[in-house]
């Protein structure tokens, strides 16, 4: 009787655990979804992004990885992540590969924000992916002064020729 105990206990565990990790990823998609409305509203409005003020927050431990307001954005994250894996001489990843290299930076981020959020950049050009694969990378064909400098891999691998003085009019 006791191993049909345990096993009705284990299976009420294993049920709610499943609902606690729904709920978790509901809100997790919430604050997303309002995440991209402060920022579109700050975008329009010209005011500053809510950040809570550090007597409203309790203290965080020191090794307790990037908090929500010193992360970056999901696009950001997924130019990050992709970025590193171009230096390693990936020719990219999937989204649930993105989700694992975010996580091990101590990034707080939902798996089906990172597929989503990564389709969505594919469709509006900022990433590419052959249409029979799941593998995203950098635009390899977008100038190397993209959004933020770096974050195409001809930007991620350009240095500049050492012992070459600028001639007249600026050019090398």
């Amino acid at each position: 009787m006791q191993p049909n105990l345990l096993t009705n206990r284990r299976l009420e565990i294993e049920k709610e655990l499943d609902r606690l990790k729904q709920a978790i990823a509901a809100y997790e998609e919430e604050l997303g979804e309002i995440e991209t409305a402060e920022r579109i509203i700050a975008r329009y409005s010209g005011a500053e992004r809510y950040t809570p003020s550090a007597s409203n927050q309790p203290e965080a431990p020191k090794d307790a990885g990037a908090s929500a307001a010193t992360q970056p954005f999901v696009p950001e994250m997924i130019r990050i992540v992709l970025g590193e894996a171009y230096r390693r001489g990936l020719p990219g990843l999937e989204p649930a590969q993105m989700y694992d290299a975010m996580i091990a930076k101590g990034w707080t981020v939902n798996k089906d924000t990172i597929r989503t959020r990564s389709w969505r950049m594919w469709k509006d050009k900022k990433l590419d992916k052959p249409e029979d694969s799941a593998v995203y990378s950098l635009p390899k064909d977008k100038p190397a002064g993209g959004e933020s400098g770096d974050e195409t891999p001809a930007g991620l691998m350009s240095n500049p020729e050492h012992g070459r003085e600028a001639g007249q009019g600026g050019g090398t």
